[in-house]
Protein backbone atom coordinates (compact mmCIF):
# COMPACT_ATOMS: atom_id res chain seq x y z
CA UNK A 1 0.00 0.00 0.00
CA UNK A 2 1.10 3.57 -0.63
CA UNK A 3 1.61 6.34 1.00
CA UNK A 4 -1.03 8.23 0.23
CA UNK A 5 -3.01 6.07 1.85
CA UNK A 6 -1.27 5.75 4.98
CA UNK A 7 -1.25 9.81 4.69
CA UNK A 8 -5.45 9.64 4.50
CA UNK A 9 -5.15 7.80 7.40
CA UNK A 10 -3.74 9.93 9.48
CA UNK A 11 -6.24 13.32 7.93
CA UNK A 12 -8.92 11.07 9.64
CA UNK A 13 -7.36 10.31 12.61
CA UNK A 14 -9.40 12.92 14.85
CA UNK A 15 -8.00 14.64 18.31
CA UNK A 16 -8.16 12.92 21.77
CA UNK A 17 -9.88 15.55 23.71
CA UNK A 18 -13.18 17.45 22.54
CA UNK A 19 -12.16 20.50 24.68
CA UNK A 20 -9.12 21.42 26.80
CA UNK A 21 -10.57 19.46 29.88
CA UNK A 22 -8.95 21.37 32.59
CA UNK A 23 -5.22 19.91 31.17
CA UNK A 24 -2.70 22.37 32.23
CA UNK A 25 -1.27 22.74 28.29
CA UNK A 26 -3.44 23.57 25.36
CA UNK A 27 -4.01 21.39 21.88
CA UNK A 28 -3.22 22.77 18.72
CA UNK A 29 -6.41 23.83 16.78
CA UNK A 30 -7.41 21.19 13.82
CA UNK A 31 -6.07 22.64 10.34
CA UNK A 32 -7.08 21.69 6.88
CA UNK A 33 -6.30 18.73 5.34
CA UNK A 34 -3.86 19.04 2.69
CA UNK A 35 -4.62 17.18 -0.61
CA UNK A 36 -3.96 13.30 -1.12
CA UNK A 37 -2.91 13.93 -4.68
CA UNK A 38 0.59 15.79 -3.54
CA UNK A 39 4.09 13.63 -3.34
CA UNK A 40 4.87 12.94 -0.23
CA UNK A 41 8.23 11.64 0.46
CA UNK A 42 8.75 9.76 3.51
CA UNK A 43 11.04 6.79 3.69
CA UNK A 44 10.18 3.29 3.48
CA UNK A 45 11.93 2.18 6.63
CA UNK A 46 11.03 5.20 8.87
CA UNK A 47 8.87 4.58 11.72
CA UNK A 48 5.51 5.02 12.57
CA UNK A 49 5.56 7.98 14.89
CA UNK A 50 8.75 9.58 12.67
CA UNK A 51 6.14 9.03 9.51
CA UNK A 52 3.33 10.91 11.56
CA UNK A 53 5.79 13.59 12.47
CA UNK A 54 6.42 14.37 8.71
CA UNK A 55 3.15 14.12 7.76
CA UNK A 56 2.18 16.69 10.47
CA UNK A 57 4.72 18.64 8.86
CA UNK A 58 3.59 18.33 4.84
CA UNK A 59 0.68 19.76 6.28
CA UNK A 60 1.69 22.23 7.68
CA UNK A 61 3.66 23.54 5.24
CA UNK A 62 0.56 23.30 3.39
CA UNK A 63 -1.63 25.36 5.28
CA UNK A 64 1.09 28.41 5.02
CA UNK A 65 3.26 27.65 8.30
CA UNK A 66 6.69 28.29 7.93
CA UNK A 67 8.58 25.28 9.67
CA UNK A 68 11.56 26.87 11.73
CA UNK A 69 12.50 23.43 12.77
CA UNK A 70 11.98 20.00 13.71
CA UNK A 71 13.21 17.26 15.54
CA UNK A 72 15.57 19.91 17.06
CA UNK A 73 17.74 17.66 19.79
CA UNK A 74 18.41 19.23 22.66
CA UNK A 75 21.79 18.18 23.78
CA UNK A 76 23.51 19.02 27.34
CA UNK A 77 27.25 17.95 27.85
CA UNK A 78 26.83 15.26 25.49
CA UNK A 79 23.73 13.82 26.70
CA UNK A 80 20.66 14.29 24.97
CA UNK A 81 17.76 15.51 26.94
CA UNK A 82 14.98 15.35 24.48
CA UNK A 83 14.15 17.25 21.05
CA UNK A 84 11.47 19.42 20.12
CA UNK A 85 9.48 18.26 17.63
CA UNK A 86 8.58 21.52 15.58
CA UNK A 87 9.08 24.76 15.95
CA UNK A 88 6.43 26.87 13.25
CA UNK A 89 5.55 30.46 12.61
CA UNK A 90 2.65 31.78 11.41
CA UNK A 91 1.16 35.35 11.45
CA UNK A 92 4.05 36.57 13.23
CA UNK A 93 3.48 34.04 16.26
CA UNK A 94 6.26 31.20 16.61
CA UNK A 95 4.99 28.40 18.18
CA UNK A 96 6.34 24.95 19.39
CA UNK A 97 4.18 21.77 18.67
CA UNK A 98 4.70 18.31 20.25
CA UNK A 99 3.05 15.91 18.17
CA UNK A 100 1.51 12.38 19.59
CA UNK A 101 -0.10 9.89 17.28
CA UNK A 102 -1.08 6.53 19.97
CA UNK A 103 -3.01 3.54 20.07
CA UNK A 104 -4.65 3.11 23.05
CA UNK A 105 -7.22 0.59 24.07
CA UNK A 106 -10.54 0.67 26.84
CA UNK A 107 -9.78 -1.09 29.84
CA UNK A 108 -12.18 0.25 32.85
CA UNK A 109 -10.23 -1.68 35.38
CA UNK A 110 -7.06 0.19 34.93
CA UNK A 111 -7.01 2.90 36.98
CA UNK A 112 -10.64 5.73 38.20
CA UNK A 113 -11.61 7.78 35.60
CA UNK A 114 -12.41 8.15 32.31
CA UNK A 115 -8.74 9.20 31.28
CA UNK A 116 -7.18 6.42 33.48
CA UNK A 117 -8.60 3.77 31.81
CA UNK A 118 -6.77 4.45 27.97
CA UNK A 119 -3.84 1.86 28.05
CA UNK A 120 -1.52 0.80 25.10
CA UNK A 121 -2.09 -2.66 23.53
CA UNK A 122 0.86 -3.92 25.11
CA UNK A 123 -0.06 -2.35 28.45
CA UNK A 124 3.31 -0.54 28.51
CA UNK A 125 2.28 3.04 28.27
CA UNK A 126 -1.06 4.80 28.86
CA UNK A 127 -2.83 7.81 27.93
CA UNK A 128 -2.24 9.17 31.95
CA UNK A 129 1.19 8.57 31.62
CA UNK A 130 1.30 10.17 28.05
CA UNK A 131 -0.07 13.66 29.44
CA UNK A 132 2.33 13.35 32.82
CA UNK A 133 5.14 12.96 30.55
CA UNK A 134 4.17 16.31 28.27
CA UNK A 135 3.60 18.63 31.67
CA UNK A 136 6.39 17.64 33.55
CA UNK A 137 9.42 16.64 30.96
CA UNK A 138 8.60 17.40 27.73
CA UNK A 139 6.99 20.58 27.44
CA UNK A 140 9.37 22.34 30.53
CA UNK A 141 12.40 21.55 27.88
CA UNK A 142 11.50 24.52 26.33
CA UNK A 143 12.70 26.46 29.12
CA UNK A 144 15.75 24.80 29.47
CA UNK A 145 18.84 26.99 29.17
CA UNK A 146 20.37 24.19 26.41
CA UNK A 147 17.24 25.20 24.38
CA UNK A 148 17.48 29.10 24.74
CA UNK A 149 20.89 28.32 23.52
CA UNK A 150 19.83 25.84 20.32
CA UNK A 151 17.05 28.48 19.87
CA UNK A 152 18.87 31.44 19.66
CA UNK A 153 21.44 30.30 17.07
CA UNK A 154 18.13 29.62 14.85
CA UNK A 155 17.65 33.57 16.04
CA UNK A 156 14.62 32.70 17.45
CA UNK A 157 14.27 34.53 21.38
CA UNK A 158 12.56 32.09 23.96
CA UNK A 159 10.23 34.82 25.66
CA UNK A 160 7.89 35.06 22.16
CA UNK A 161 7.58 31.18 21.64
CA UNK A 162 4.23 29.23 22.34
CA UNK A 163 3.12 25.94 23.08
CA UNK A 164 0.79 23.59 22.06
CA UNK A 165 0.10 19.73 22.04
CA UNK A 166 -1.20 18.02 18.37
CA UNK A 167 -3.00 14.73 20.35
CA UNK A 168 -4.27 12.32 17.67
CA UNK A 169 -5.37 8.88 18.79
CA UNK A 170 -7.24 5.28 17.43
CA UNK A 171 -8.92 4.13 20.14
CA UNK A 172 -10.65 0.50 20.39
CA UNK A 173 -13.00 -0.65 22.63
CA UNK A 174 -13.75 -4.25 24.24
CA UNK A 175 -15.08 -6.71 21.30
CA UNK A 176 -17.65 -8.35 23.95
CA UNK A 177 -18.31 -4.60 25.40
CA UNK A 178 -18.17 -1.66 23.57
CA UNK A 179 -20.61 0.08 25.44
CA UNK A 180 -17.85 2.61 26.61
CA UNK A 181 -19.48 6.54 27.82
CA UNK A 182 -17.58 9.10 25.95
CA UNK A 183 -17.45 12.84 28.27
CA UNK A 184 -13.72 14.11 28.10
CA UNK A 185 -12.86 11.68 25.50
CA UNK A 186 -13.56 12.45 21.77
CA UNK A 187 -15.38 9.17 20.23
CA UNK A 188 -14.41 10.23 16.36
CA UNK A 189 -10.93 8.86 17.69
CA UNK A 190 -12.67 5.22 17.93
CA UNK A 191 -11.49 3.08 15.06
CA UNK A 192 -11.99 -0.38 16.15
CA UNK A 193 -12.18 -3.17 18.68
CA UNK A 194 -9.76 -5.55 20.14
CA UNK A 195 -10.26 -9.06 21.38
CA UNK A 196 -8.48 -11.50 24.11
CA UNK A 197 -6.67 -14.18 22.26
CA UNK A 198 -8.62 -16.75 24.10
CA UNK A 199 -12.09 -15.03 22.23
CA UNK A 200 -10.52 -15.84 18.92
CA UNK A 201 -12.66 -18.60 17.98
CA UNK A 202 -16.09 -16.31 17.84
CA UNK A 203 -14.43 -15.16 14.59
CA UNK A 204 -14.11 -18.74 12.64
CA UNK A 205 -16.17 -17.03 9.91
CA UNK A 206 -13.77 -13.93 9.28
CA UNK A 207 -11.05 -13.62 7.25
CA UNK A 208 -8.10 -11.86 8.22
CA UNK A 209 -4.90 -9.44 7.42
CA UNK A 210 -1.94 -8.53 9.83
CA UNK A 211 -0.65 -4.96 8.30
CA UNK A 212 2.70 -3.79 8.88
CA UNK A 213 2.92 -1.02 11.76
CA UNK A 214 3.11 1.46 9.86
CA UNK A 215 -0.32 0.67 7.77
CA UNK A 216 -1.77 0.67 11.10
CA UNK A 217 -2.65 4.46 10.22
CA UNK A 218 -4.17 3.00 6.82
CA UNK A 219 -7.77 1.97 6.93
CA UNK A 220 -8.64 -1.34 5.96
CA UNK A 221 -9.48 -2.54 2.06
CA UNK A 222 -10.20 -5.56 0.48
CA UNK A 223 -7.03 -5.45 -1.94
CA UNK A 224 -4.53 -7.49 0.46
CA UNK A 225 -4.11 -10.81 1.10
CA UNK A 226 -6.33 -12.40 3.32
CA UNK A 227 -5.73 -15.47 5.23
CA UNK A 228 -8.65 -18.29 6.70
CA UNK A 229 -8.98 -18.22 10.64
CA UNK A 230 -6.79 -21.40 10.93
CA UNK A 231 -4.15 -19.71 9.37
CA UNK A 232 -4.28 -16.81 11.05
CA UNK A 233 -4.06 -18.01 14.29
CA UNK A 234 -1.05 -20.26 13.51
CA UNK A 235 0.38 -16.95 12.40
CA UNK A 236 -0.99 -14.67 15.81
CA UNK A 237 -0.05 -17.11 18.24
CA UNK A 238 3.87 -16.47 18.74
CA UNK A 239 3.07 -13.15 18.93
CA UNK A 240 0.79 -14.01 21.71
CA UNK A 241 3.33 -16.23 23.76
CA UNK A 242 5.91 -12.66 23.34
CA UNK A 243 2.96 -10.63 24.90
CA UNK A 244 2.57 -8.47 21.82
CA UNK A 245 -0.84 -7.58 20.80
CA UNK A 246 -0.84 -7.40 16.69
CA UNK A 247 -3.71 -5.25 14.86
CA UNK A 248 -5.50 -7.18 12.63
CA UNK A 249 -7.67 -6.21 9.90
CA UNK A 250 -11.11 -8.36 9.68
CA UNK A 251 -13.11 -9.04 7.23
CA UNK A 252 -16.41 -10.69 7.86
CA UNK A 253 -18.79 -13.16 5.91
CA UNK A 254 -20.82 -10.48 4.88
CA UNK A 255 -17.52 -8.53 3.35
CA UNK A 256 -17.32 -5.83 6.54
CA UNK A 257 -14.15 -4.48 7.09
CA UNK A 258 -12.88 -3.90 10.33
CA UNK A 259 -9.56 -2.91 13.03
CA UNK A 260 -9.20 -5.54 15.72
CA UNK A 261 -6.24 -5.73 18.08
CA UNK A 262 -5.47 -9.56 19.36
CA UNK A 263 -4.30 -9.29 23.18
CA UNK A 264 -2.31 -11.68 25.20
CA UNK A 265 -4.20 -10.09 28.30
Amino acid sequence: MSIQSQYKGFCQTASIFINNVGLPFTFMEDINNSSFSKSIHVPTKMRLGNRVEQFVFHQLADNDYKILCQNLQIIEDGVTLGELDCLHLKDDKITHTEIIYKFYLYDKDVGNSEIDHWIGPNRKDSLIDKLQKLEKKQLPLLNHKSTQKSLLNLGVKLQGVNQNVMFLAQLLVPYLNDDVEFIQINKKCVSGKYINYKNLDLLTKCTFHMPEKVEWLSEPNKDVEWKSFVDFEIKVLPLIRKKRSPLCWVKSDTEKLSKLFITWW
